[in-house]
């Protein structure tokens, strides 16, 4: 199924901006009154308690509660009218949340039209982690995955059954292991240096961790083993160091299976975006919470055959409804995998294509004719710019003031924005992105009469009409990107 792309973001200082395909930017504010907060609280708690119930009706009004609150009337109607312009496509959401505590707020509860959106596979529901530097990963079949378990020595971490869990995982797979489709690798004793000496052997296609998640002075760590079985805290930094080198890999999976309770929400919806930011990986699963082994071995089941048939989002929305239903899951286990991703049409592998045969050098039929340094042409020395690493810092750039309009964020991104059309110009016809040059400058100038209307506008103590032009600008800017990511491609590695 192809989608139409509806952006929400959810800012630091919690304004909702969202819009689609150069549509005008809606602005709202997130707004929840403190006993609609309490109650969140107390239901992420219980989600993240194995032995708690939690019953349809209440899954269903925090479902509302948070569709009310994210699409206002504005925003609402707007989304109804990209479903409604869509026709045969999906709507794909891609939420990007900046606000810290709303990051641990279940979105994927979303109610919204007498139906769960997360459940329907016309409205994939990602956490949208912008990054420019996204590329698709080059895959071959079989599928390389990489299952790493740890259960360290460690006081008041309850038992994570690791045998158990992995041998679901390989039940789950096993007629793929068969067939072909996927090459399973497993790592029973999840030390760093087992891992490291695996990929030394491989180049992994997915990652998939099962464990404990911990919070400690503030940051999220996944709890490996040391060689003598205690605890070895490994942070987003840590984690993103050790997948550097492993350019194949496009998904990396967390999982906190039924056991692990102390895996709270905050550890693993803090830890996958990171990934993301540091450009190690497009894709990441989060299992925030415990599910039964059954509802595990049935994602496994469910979601690793089909990686090269269906967008990433897509394929967990149909998972994540095949879950809903199933006679033995819980009412809320389908809230469990929380999907963080980079890729803009959620495909995150291309077929890796055999390289062509060299072919056989062509006999000369003519004589060489051997010419003196005085009568050879000069040598046409090239000093072409690398652009493809100007290009990834520029969107970088931009990024950032889409993220956070600051005053600084706004002097860098403009300076970098025409500091990369400077060096676009004066290679264009080498790299033939002519028409990518033409579109920038245009931009480029449509920007400066933009950020002097702003200006003009905050001194005069016109904020309101100030916002509004800078949501003019930021949306400029979120075209230039997506030309630049053109630019990017044409560029020779």
């Amino acid at each position: 199924m192809d989608y139409v792309n509806y952006n929400i973001l959810v800012e630091k200082n919690l304004t909702v901006l969202a819009n689609y395909n150069g549509s005008p930017t809606m602005k709202s504010k997130l707004e929840l009154d403190e006993l609609e907060k309490q109650e969140l609280d107390y239901f992420i708690t219980d989600l993240e308690n194995p032995d708690a119930k939690i019953k349809e009706g209440r899954l269903k009004a925090i479902g509302i509660k948070l569709a009310k609150a994210l699409f206002t009337k504005e925003i609402r109607d707007q989304f109804y009218l990209v479903q409604k312009k869509a026709g045969a496509k999906g709507v794909r959401i891609r939420l990007t949340v900046n606000h810290p505590k709303s990051r641990s707020y279940p979105w994927e509860s979303l109610y919204l039209n007498h139906r769960y959106l997360a459940l329907d596979e016309e409205t994939p529901l990602t956490r949208f982690i912008p990054n420019g530097t996204f590329e698709k990963k080059e895959i071959r079949k079989p599928v390389k995955m990489l299952v790493v378990g740890a259960q360290p020595a460690k006081r008041g971490l309850p038992t994570v059954h690791v045998a158990r869990d992995i041998k679901n995982i390989e039940d789950a797979l096993n007629e793929h292991k068969e067939n072909g489709t996927i090459h399973l690798d497993l790592i029973r004793i999840g030390t760093v240096p087992n891992v490291l000496d695996q990929f030394k052997k491989t180049q992994y296609n997915v990652f998939h961790f099962i464990g404990h998640g911990i919070f400690e002075n503030g940051t999220g760590k996944l709890a490996f083993e040391s060689p003598e079985g205690k605890y070895d805290p490994v942070d987003h930094v840590r984690m993103g160091q050790m997948l550097m080198n492993q350019r194949e890999m496009g998904l990396v999976v967390l999982n906190a299976c039924q056991g692990a309770a102390t895996s709270t929400s905050d550890v693993l919806t803090g830890l996958a975006p990171e990934l993301i930011k540091m450009r190690i990986v497009p894709s990441v699963i989060a299992m925030r919470y415990s599910i039964t082994n059954q509802m595990a071995n049935l994602f496994s089941r469910e979601f690793y055959p089909n990686l090269l048939k269906k967008p990433i989002d897509q394929n967990l929305q149909s998972v994540r409804h095949t879950i809903s239903v199933h006679p033995k899951s819980a009412t809320a286990d389908f809230l469990a995998p929380v999907l963080f991703l980079n890729a803009p049409d959620g495909v995150i592998f291309k077929p890796k294509l055999p390289s062509p045969p060299t072919p056989a050098p062509e006999k000369k039929i003519k004589e060489e004719v051997l010419k003196t340094p005085e009568e050879s042409p000069p040598q046409k020395v090239k000093e072409l710019p690398k652009l493809s690493a100007k290009c990834s810092d520029t969107i970088a750039l931009l990024n950032s003031f889409i993220e956070d309009p600051s005053l600084t964020n706004d002097r860098k991104a403009w300076k970098g924005f025409r500091e990369l059309i400077a060096t676009v110009e004066q290679t264009s016809s080498e790299y033939e992105i002519e028409d990518e040059c033409e579109e920038l400058i245009e931009i480029r100038n449509r920007l400066g009469r933009l950020r002097r209307q702003r200006n003009e506008h905050r001194s005069a103590g016109r904020d309101e009409l100030a916002d509004k032009t800078e949501a003019v600008i930021q949306r400029n800017y979120s075209d230039s990107i997506h030309i630049i990511m053109r630019i990017s491609a044409r560029m020779p590695s």
